[in-house]
């Protein structure tokens, strides 16, 4: 039998939890907590094998509490669950010994199978919070002219390598001469690119395409 302390600040959602775990026949609720300081005593006397945590509690973080349950108990697992799909907060949790985050509007049977693949020490994760890892990983591989191609291509506009440096550097704030002398290249040649980038964008005028290619990046 595996067996789970919930927690979370609101009494409706701890019982509402409560109600679907304890119709699976091999998981057992065995409390339930509003704060981080109720979570810790519950663990310290319970020793729970898993813990589904809301990750914003009243007192102590939840993350500051996974790290007080990790000194208690180690063997404790806990899954944060979360209405936030915000990148800083998921991989801080993670890199704080969170064993699984599940978004809250989850299926309940795949919370029932979360639980039990935590229990098992597999780390668990729901989709969206899968797309918000693999977003934040994909922007910190790509260097900026990459990550300007990928969001070009998927409007159709296919720039050749040079035009995509010279466009990084015009929104930089480089002028002609100044991308000239950054690539080695001559002015007219700098300017005949920048023609090809305007085709190619629809865009005429300089200061609209630098803002055309800069909302891209953010």
């Amino acid at each position: 039998m595996i067996t789970v302390l919930v927690v979370d600040p609101w009494r409706i959602i701890r019982e509402g939890i409560r109600t679907l775990i304890d119709k699976e026949p091999d998981i057992e609720v065995i409390g339930a907590a509003g704060t981080g300081e109720e979570t810790i005593q519950i663990v310290e006397e319970l020793q729970p094998d898993v813990v589904v945590m809301d990750v914003e509690l009243p007192d102590l973080k939840a993350i500051k509490t996974r790290s007080i349950i990790r000194e208690v108990n180690p063997d404790t697992r806990v899954i944060y669950l979360t209405d936030k799909q915000d990148s800083d907060m998921i991989f801080q949790g993670i890199a704080n010994g969170a064993d699984g985050f599940l978004v809250k509007q989850l299926y309940p049977d795949m919370l029932c199978q979360a639980i039990r693949d935590a229990a098992r020490g597999q780390y668990v994760i729901s989709g969206e919070i899968a797309k918000v890892i693999v977003n934040s990983v994909r922007k910190l591989t790509l260097n900026k002219n990459q990550l300007l191609a990928k969001r070009l291509e998927h409007k159709g506009i296919y720039l050749t390598r040079r035009e995509l440096e010279i466009a990084r550097l015009m929104i930089e704030g480089l002028n002609n001469q100044q991308i000239a002398l950054q690539l080695h290249i001559t002015e007219g040649t700098v300017k005949n690119y920048i023609s090809y980038i305007y085709m190619k964008l629809g865009i005429k005028k300089r200061e609209k395409v630098i803002q055309f290619l800069t909302n891209l990046l953010k």
